[in-house]
């Protein structure tokens, strides 16, 4: 019975695993984007499970069970990395515009602390008061207040000729040291603080199929990102963009502010410096993150279930 049981499994994996290969094999030939290794496998996964679950109705149970840091203190290291990064690699501010093709790993990282600093410092603010605040509302929340923060350092900068850059990290290195301090005296004065806590996480058909296909949606944006690398902003955008780089030039209040308050290029100037990538860049960057953004506020029916 045992034999046959292990017999009829092998069997539908089997058909299962003969039915994904042609669609493998025939989006791997054809398919013609920067991520068509990752596509291809992760839609293949994505059919199997399919079958495996609608065709021959068998249930796949995961169950992870792992240690991890604290949140609060891996927070904190991923705002030191995000610090360092900025302040040790270089950037490519001095290019008006550079290719993507033409950034390298170091590039990369300090481009990823970058847009991480849009977002941590708002973040840690609110975690420092006791909110009650789902995940949905604080991550929006975080990137206003942030942006808010950061702009408007930004903005007293250029308008004192002061480097911004050094007093957007002044302001970060302040915010970390203000989460650093709450950590610590907590850690005296009301728990005793864990280093690392147990974390058990458990998927079946319908998550890991959910999962995949979040996989599958961020492959292909990324690949859209790095397609329209060589895309120039146009419409209100290129006003942005003009205007971000001439702030980063020197020459906003050479030639004062055009037609409008520039709230929107201080901002986009600011996430320029962070991150080390020029302005027009920059903004398809920040467009990939919107839409990222909006991928996970979207509401799930599974949320909304009680």
């Amino acid at each position: 019975m045992i034999k046959t049981k292990f017999r009829n499994v092998f069997e539908q994996l089997f058909v299962c695993a003969t039915a994904s290969i042609p669609s493998l094999l025939f989006m791997y030939a054809y398919l013609d984007i920067p991520t068509k290794f990752f596509s291809t496998c992760v839609f293949t996964a994505i059919l199997f499970l399919i079958i495996l679950t609608y065709v021959f109705n068998q249930k796949v149970y995961v169950n992870l069970k792992f240690n991890m840091l604290s949140p609060r203190i891996l927070l904190l290291l991923i705002y030191v990395f995000c610090l360092l990064a900025v302040l040790l690699l270089p950037g490519m501010n001095e290019s008006v515009f550079v290719s993507f093709d033409s950034l390298g790993t170091v590039n990369w990282l300090r481009a990823l602390a970058g847009l991480l600093l849009l977002f941590l410092p708002g973040y840690v603010i609110i975690s420092l008061f006791r909110h009650k605040l789902n995940p949905i509302s604080l991550l929006p929340i975080s990137f206003l207040l942030t942006i808010f923060i950061e702009s408007t350092v930004a903005f007293i900068a250029v308008v004192f000729a002061q480097p911004a850059l050094t007093w957007i990290l002044i302001v970060n290195i302040l915010v970390f040291s203000l989460s650093l301090i709450d950590m610590l005296r907590g850690k005296t004065n009301r728990y005793s603080l864990k280093c690392t806590q147990s974390v058990s996480i458990v998927l079946d058909n319908e998550s890991i199929l959910m999962l995949l296909l979040s996989l599958f949606q961020l492959s292909i944006l990324f690949s859209v990102f790095l397609l329209s690398g060589l895309t120039v902003p146009n419409g209100d955008m290129w006003d942005h963009v003009h205007m971000a780089t001439r702030i980063e030039k020197g020459e906003l209040l050479r030639f004062g502010y055009l037609t409008y308050p520039p709230f929107f290029a201080i901002h986009l100037f600011s996430a320029s410096q962070l991150s080390g990538i020029p302005p027009i860049n920059m903004s398809n960057m920040l467009g990939l993150a919107n839409v990222l953004l909006v991928s996970l506020l979207q509401p799930r029916d599974d949320l909304n279930k009680k």
